[in-house]
């Protein structure tokens, strides 16, 4: 028992013990306050103590959101967050306002974020606040609204009219709209901006205009003076002004008043020489561009080109007229001739100039290097001829794309007088429709015979008494061509007045007659001829018919010959047939030949360079046919020339079309065709004119300037600019620009007029410097002493040079004058 209470004390001590060390631990996992949460507060478990396992809750402050409830808990000696956090609740995005924008002070649209509007320029703030707020439950008062700012209209004059804008009489004009203005008489000028707009804070741009009369101050030219100066001048009055020595006026002695001042403007400018800017083949001995009067230079050419007066270099002096001595111009050499084996030239030189031009003729069995006999060749600016002094043997050669056929040799090149045999494919045959055929090489190097294969085709045929629809000279095989005879006359077969035959294998199928005796008698659908066949019957015989089971005569069981025609017999099922359909001239029927009855139709077909007038069918109906057509004689439309397209070809090719005739067109590479690639002929003229143009973006060769020069880009170029030679004037835009696979236009250099001095001599007239004269300048002619321009009581006169034209005065004696007499010359500019 002892033992046993032993035991028992002793398991009572240790579980005292553990007890004790519970206790111990209880004690030791306490937790203290639980942690706050920044922007949030404890809205569950919350007391004094806290133990092991212990949870509060907590929630966010207004304006601040977690998105799942967050949790702390105790987890013996500390609080551990389970999970979440309060961070700042979004607003989304605050609005857009009209003609106006803002900006975010913060990073995101978050709870306390602010943005700020500002108005665009010539827009203001109409609104008393520019800001929003993200508060907690969303952005603080409205969207800022921004207005336009605007100008107000002065009151005008009533001499002046607003002619354009938003103007309305009264109201406010918004910002960066325009008034314009104008006078409303032509005697006023407008005094100020014709144009003023309203500006972004809220003015005008410039004040509003004044008309005025239109007056003229006097003009102050410099080098210059006003004959009979006023203090001013009136609208279209005008003044006559001369420039001083070695000056000349920019553009005419005379000058208007006018609303916009005078014009043109009198102005002086000193006389000057000036390099040309596109001097070809050549240069001077100087980089400056302008010369004063007495200024000389040295014009040197390059290699094969010459001055005028045919020298490599020259001096050329500044004169007072502002010309040059001699033209700042290097010409080409002129072209030689040599010794031309089997060949010769009419009144042959050894030298010829630009532009000149000699006949070569070649010895017999030569021709030249473009198989003539002879041949006109020009000396061209580099020297060379159009086409080399050159005579070569005659030869004929075959083609290189033979097709349907061949010929007995394996030789390409043959002289004159060799021989071949040209042999076609079935099928196919030669020019003169054999299917075989020699050729011989002629002195012109064309064979006898084209060395050419065609399919075989039928001729027209020739129909006395008739005609067919077609006007085609030959028909391929398989084609059908329908005809019809005259009055009184049929086709050899049948008893209808049309036929239709077919062309196979060169050959028609049938014979295209019309005669005026009946031959043999037709079949009759639905009977029997029961009368032994002659070749030909006379007028009045008969033939006798049997119908066909369930079939009767109509009008008995004899045909007659009647006047080359057979009166036949029918047979039908009981009902009303109609008879032959009505002959219609310069038509044929496109059906088969057959009895027609109740709603059957047959189709009329007018012949070529005829139109149909009603409807093409005709119905049988109660035994009647219903109105034929007509076949109305049209004007033949004209035939067209070939297409010429350049970089392209036309399929097929031929010398001529008929009119409706069409062609396909195609292009060679790099080019692409541009519009239709099949049109057709019509009175002369086809439906389109397509082009072949690049692919690749460029546009081929560059446009050709006579007279002409490249100053700026090349071949490759998008772009080139074109400049004229020394006095000739360039007309028109001097770029020319790739678009589209084609070069738009290019300018033209238009010539000078040359002063011919033996002409001068001849008319009276004073000599000059001056040989050259650019288009649309003027040239002063004077008149020798004694003399006045005939016509005129003047000694002077200018011309002007039109397109290389020039008008030269002629001077006659002056039989007035008496004494002496004293003229004093004024530089003017008064045009003839």
């Amino acid at each position: 028992m002892w033992m046993i209470y032993k035991k028992y004390m002793k398991m009572k001590g240790f579980v005292f013990f553990l007890a004790l060390l519970n206790c111990a631990a209880t004690v030791t996992q306490a937790c203290g306050f639980p942690p706050t949460l920044e922007n949030g507060y404890i809205t569950e478990g919350e007391k004094n103590e806290y133990s092991k396992g212990d949870v509060v809750i907590y929630a966010c402050h207004s304006g601040y959101i977690s998105g799942r409830r967050v949790k702390s808990m105790c987890t013996g000696d500390k609080w551990e967050t389970l999970r979440g956090t309060c961070r700042k609740k979004p607003c989304g995005s605050p609005g857009d306002t009209a003609n106006g924008k803002f900006h975010l002070e913060g990073e995101d649209f978050v709870y306390t974020a602010k943005v700020i509007y500002t108005c665009n320029e010539g827009y203001q703030m109409a609104s008393l606040m520019d800001y929003r707020i993200c508060l907690a439950d969303g952005w603080s008062n409205d969207i800022p609204h921004c207005e336009v700012l605007t100008c107000i209209p002065e009151k005008t004059d009533d001499n002046i009219d607003i002619i354009s804008g938003m103007f309305q009489p009264g109201e406010p004009i918004p910002y960066a709209n325009a008034l314009r203005f104008e006078c409303n008489s032509e005697h006023l000028v407008l005094r100020g901006e014709s144009e003023i707009y309203c500006t972004a804070n809220g003015t005008w741009s410039k004040p509003f205009p004044k008309c005025k009369e239109i007056t003229c101050e006097p003009p102050s030219i410099t080098h210059g003076l006003v004959r009979q100066q006023k203090e001013t001048y009136e609208n279209n009055e005008v003044i006559t002004f001369h420039c001083h020595d070695k000056y000349r006026p920019a553009e005419r002695s005379l000058s208007t008043c006018t609303k916009w001042g005078w014009s043109p403007e009198p102005r002086c400018e000193e006389i000057t020489c000036v390099k040309p800017h596109n001097m070809l083949y050549g240069d001077i001995d100087s980089y400056k561009r302008e010369f004063k009067i007495s200024e000389a230079v040295t014009l040197r050419c390059n290699d094969g080109y010459q001055t005028v007066n045919k020298k490599d270099r020259e001096k050329a002096t500044c004169t007072e007229t502002g010309e040059w001595s001699i033209p700042l111009l290097c010409k080409a050499i002129t072209c030689r001739v040599y010794d031309i084996p089997h060949g010769w030239l009419y009144f042959q030189n050894r030298e010829y100039k630009i532009n000149e031009a000699v006949t070569l003729r070649c010895n017999n069995g030569y021709q030249t290097v473009t198989k003539k006999d002879h041949e006109k060749a020009t000396c061209t600016k580099t020297g060379e001829w159009s086409i080399p002094l050159l005579c070569k043997e005659i030869t004929c050669v075959i083609p290189h794309n033979m097709l349907y056929g061949g010929i007995d040799s394996y030789k390409r090149e043959f002289k004159i007088n060799e021989a071949v045999t040209l042999r076609c494919n079935d099928g196919y045959q030669t020019v003169n429709k054999k299917d075989r055929e020699k050729a011989t090489c002629t002195e012109t190097g064309e064979w006898s015979v084209r060395i050419l294969c065609k399919e075989e085709k039928c001729q027209a045929p020739i129909i006395s008494d008739g005609y067919f629809h077609s006007d085609d000279e030959d028909y391929k095989t398989g084609t059908l061509l329908y005809y019809a005879c005259g009055p009184e006359h049929k086709p050899i077969i049948g008893d209808t007045w049309w036929k239709v035959i077919k062309c196979v294998d060169g050959k028609w199928s049938g014979n295209a007659k019309c005669i005026g005796n009946a031959l043999s008698p037709p079949n009759i659908e639905n009977a029997s001829n029961t009368t032994k066949q002659k070749e030909v019957y006379n007028n009045n015989e008969i033939v006798e018919y049997d119908c066909h089971a369930a079939y009767e005569p109509e009008n008995g069981s004899s045909a007659v010959c009647v006047n080359g025609a057979w009166e036949l017999p029918k047979c039908i099922l009981n009902k009303t047939p109609c008879g032959t359909p009505p002959y219609v001239q310069y038509a044929v029927i496109t059906n088969k030949e057959k009895k027609y009855y109740e709603n059957d139709t047959v189709t009329y077909k007018c012949k070529n360079n005829t139109s149909l007038e009603g409807s093409k069918e005709i119905t049988c109906q109660n035994g009647s046919w219903t109105q034929p057509p007509k076949c109305l004689k049209v004007v033949i439309s004209r035939r067209c020339e070939p297409l010429k397209i350049d970089n392209g070809f036309s399929v097929p090719e031929k010398s001529t079309y008929d009119p409706n005739e069409s062609v396909e067109l195609g292009c060679y590479p790099p080019y692409e065709l541009k519009g239709q690639r099949k049109i057709t002929c019509e009175n002369g003229h086809w439906t389109e004119t397509p082009q072949c143009q690049r692919n690749d973006g460029t546009c081929g060769p560059l446009p050709t300037v006579k007279d002409g020069v490249i100053i700026k880009g090349n071949e490759g170029s998008k772009s080139v600019t074109y400049g004229c030679q020394i006095y000739y004037v360039l007309e028109g835009d001097s770029t020319v620009r790739c678009q589209s696979g084609k070069w738009s236009d290019a300018p033209t250099c238009i010539g000078p007029c040359i002063i011919n001095k033996q002409q001068l001599k001849e008319k009276k007239l004073r000599d000059t410097q001056k040989i050259y004269l650019e288009h649309g300048k003027s040239h002063k002619f004077v008149c020798i002493y004694g003399y006045r321009v005939k016509d005129t009581k003047y000694r002077e006169e200018f011309v002007t040079c039109e397109h290389g034209q020039l008008d030269v005065p002629e001077c006659m004696y002056d039989q007035g004058c008496l004494g002496f007499v004293f003229v004093i010359f004024v530089h003017t500019n008064v045009i003839k």
